[in-house]
């Protein structure tokens, strides 16, 4: 089973923005993986606090938004 820690998870996870919301089915066509693989990785990132999961109205199945910040780092 994959989980939000895994080398899958993580590359699935990494390729949200935090201030975007997404679809298991948009993640998987991004990452080029299934929609099931991807909908269990969110599940469990949900449950360990790394995502936020929630319905919204007309979109058939969850939405995810990462909690996880992105650091931009520049040169000086």
């Amino acid at each position: 089973m994959a989980t939000a820690t895994d080398t899958g998870g993580t590359a699935i996870i990494a390729n949200m923005n935090p201030d975007q919301e997404y679809t298991a089915s948009l993640l998987a066509e991004v990452c080029g993986v299934s929609a099931n693989k991807v909908a269990m990785v969110l599940r469990e990132a949900s449950l360990g606090g790394v995502v936020q999961r929630f319905e919204k109205p007309g979109v058939n199945g969850f939405v995810y938004r990462t909690n996880q910040l992105t650091l931009e780092l520049k040169r000086a």
